[in-house]
Formats: C-alpha cells, structure tokens, sequence
C-alpha cells in the first residue's frame, strides 16, 4: 500500500512539473497549420468590427479548434515520388460537407465576407459594419 502511495505522489509531482514547463502562447500569437488563418481573423475582427484584443484572440483561436476538429476525420495525405535531392512533395486534401458550424466558424465566414466586400470595392469608412447581438454575446462570453 505504500509503494502505491509514493507512486501517486511521484507521479503528481511529474504532472505538476510539466505543466509549469509549459509556455503561454502570448495574444496574437498562433502556431500550426492555421496560423495564417488565426491571425487574419484576430486583426481583422479588431479593425473590421471593433472587438477587442483579447476576444479576438480567442475567436480566432477556438476557429482553429474547430475547424481542425470538423475536418480530421476527412483527411487524405499523399506524399508524392522523392527526387534525387531527396525531395518531394506533400499533399492533403480535405472536403467536409454539412457539418453543423460553430460560432467562431461562423464569425471566420463574416470576416471573409467583409474582407471581400472591401477587395469589390466597398469602402469601410461609408459603411458601419457590426456583429449582431448574438454574436457579441457569444464573443464577450467567452
């Protein structure tokens, strides 16, 4: 029973060690294969809809969550012939067909209409766009 005991113990005090180790990812900051993604979702909710730093960090953050979560059941990877280089390249394809979307899918979708919207010519300074009180409330809740 003692040996059980010191196991436990040791075993937390492992636990606890690598979660002190762990770095915070600063605000503004993303890693993987959305970044890109991430961070033009976090800038453009800040100067295309006035939401705050902070909330758009999290938007964009749980957009990466989200989607990679939807889409991981329906990857195809292929990696393609090596050259004498030692090279190749590598591909994946991923469609995913109705799945129900969450909010920060869905803000990511109004980001892109927007940003489109500025590339056809509207100008944001003659036209007052926000995000609807559900929204918000769903953003400000988080």
């Amino acid at each position: 029973m003692e040996n059980i005991t010191e196991n436990t113990a040791q075993v937390n005090e492992q636990s606890t060690t690598t979660q002190a180790e762990t770095p915070k990812r600063k605000q503004g900051e993303y890693q993987g294969r959305y970044k890109k993604a991430c961070l033009d979702i976090y800038e453009k909710l800040q100067s295309l809809f006035g939401v705050d730093a902070y909330a758009a960090d999290i938007v964009a953050f749980r957009f990466a969550a989200d989607f990679g979560r939807l889409n991981a059941a329906n990857s195809e990877a292929k990696v393609g012939k090596v050259n004498k280089k030692g090279e190749s390249t590598l591909k994946e394809t991923t469609i995913t067909k109705k799945v129900a979307v969450t909010f920060p899918i869905k803000i990511a979708r109004a980001v892109q209409w927007a940003d489109e919207a500025n590339e056809n010519f509207i100008l944001y300074k003659s036209v007052r766009m926000t995000l609807n009180d559900e929204c918000m409330e769903f953003i400000y809740g988080l």
